[in-house]
């Protein structure tokens, strides 16, 4: 990959230039889209973080063999899903990281429940010496030095450090002037989206949340990431809230810096129909290395594949729901009804009955996208005859 893309300034080889362009001027479109998406370069990450994802000695090599553990022990969210670890067992060769269905962040409350210990953003309204405690005793394997240094980074540039302890002393606040309000009182982190809705650049105080208290009786933004100061439950942090991302991998955003969210529009105003950028366009700008950017997510290793998990993840959850919103656009009504419902071998289950939506063709691995493949390949056959070698395209898990 030796050469740039004239908008973005991502590597690319040669022969990923758009068959419009000429030899000596290529341009590219995966990346970009052909300059039409611009977002911040990615910052050099601190000092302790830098050394630990470049160094050659033995602390650095243990830290990128354990680096899941150490942003796990860092992050303020944990991640719920169907993970098989199982593939890795009695193998050798690459560290593979398989997911079944979908995947979640998850968010519990400020305080730990009675006996328990705190874990993830409970750790962070802690005294750093005890939440140091904490995440030694959680992770016995990590390097004492190393988890401590990366603390301290955590603690004097992730800017959720600090919003998480400003959350807390506002719900102590509210608690001791509303205390018949103890056991609702909530936090609500709102984005407060920025006059430039192009960039995500590092967050202010003022856009990073606007930290609201509240009994639960307000109205919610489905897409608040919402603290309770006690709750034996796991709240879903929607993906589409800028910190969705930035509250686990900690690692590969230490500023705390805003991932995709609904309003970043594209450069020129427009592509097509649409204005904003969607997740698979993000991500997809993300995954190119580029020439004056910070290499982070690309030497994370282990955690460069979980979050290409997630963000695929994410952006599948994200297709499904459009989906799911705009079935009369599909023309899904037609299938509505009882009679859709019965499979075509006539066992029925009736606690099986509900709303059904309809997945189209266009969505990729639909019962409908395979249909159409199939009846392509068959016209193509009967076209041209049957083939003389059937190839698979296949790729190891």
């Amino acid at each position: 990959m030796n050469v740039l893309c004239p908008c973005c300034k991502a590597y690319h080889w040669l022969g990923e230039q758009l068959k419009k362009s000429k030899k000596n001027q290529p341009t590219f479109g995966d990346c970009c889209l052909n300059g039409k998406i611009k977002l911040p370069v990615l910052q050099r990450p601190p000092p302790a973080l830098h050394s630990l994802l470049i160094g050659d000695n033995v602390t650095s090599k243990e830290f990128r063999e354990h680096i899941i553990g150490y942003n796990n022990a860092l992050a303020f969210t944990s991640l719920g899903g169907k993970f098989d670890n199982s593939i890795n067992q009695g193998r050798r060769g690459p560290w593979i990281y398989r997911l079944h269905g979908a995947m979640y962040h998850n968010s519990g409350g400020l305080l730990p429940r009675e006996g328990k210990n705190p874990v993830y953003a409970q750790l962070y309204i802690l005294d750093p010496r005890e939440a140091l405690r904490h995440r030694t005793h959680h992770n016995p394997d990590l390097n004492h030095v190393t988890l401590t240094d990366l603390q301290d980074m955590m603690i004097h540039h992730h800017q959720y450090a600090t919003i998480y302890k400003e959350a807390y002393k506002i719900a102590q606040d509210h608690v001791s002037q509303h205390p018949a309000h103890l056991a609702d009182v909530q936090i609500r982190l709102h984005f407060a989206a920025g006059s430039d809705q192009r960039t995500h650049n590092l967050p202010t105080a003022d856009e990073v949340a606007a930290i609201i208290p509240g009994d639960g009786s307000e109205h919610l933004d489905p897409r608040d990431v919402v603290l309770h100061l006690h709750t034996g439950q796991f709240q879903h942090i929607h993906d589409s809230h800028p910190a969705y991302q930035t509250l686990h991998f900690v690692l590969w955003f230490p500023y705390g810096e805003h991932g995709w969210h609904e309003n970043i529009l594209f450069a020129d105003g427009r592509a097509g129909e649409r204005k904003r950028i969607s997740q698979s366009d993000y991500y997809a700008y993300r995954l190119y290395p580029r020439e004056g950017e910070a290499d982070t997510l690309f030497r994370s290793g282990r955690l460069f594949q979980q979050w290409i998990v997630d963000s695929w993840a994410t952006v599948e959850q994200d297709r499904l729901r459009f989906n799911k919103q705009n079935q009369e656009k599909l023309c899904a009504d037609l299938y509505k009804g009882l009679v859709d419902a019965i499979p075509s071998d006539g066992n029925l289950d009736p606690n099986d009955i509900g709303k059904k939506y309809i997945l189209p063709s266009s969505f990729t691995g639909s019962s409908r996208h395979m249909q159409q493949n199939f009846q392509d390949s068959m016209a193509i056959t009967r076209n041209y005859g049957k083939p003389d070698a059937f190839v698979t395209m296949t790729a190891n898990p």
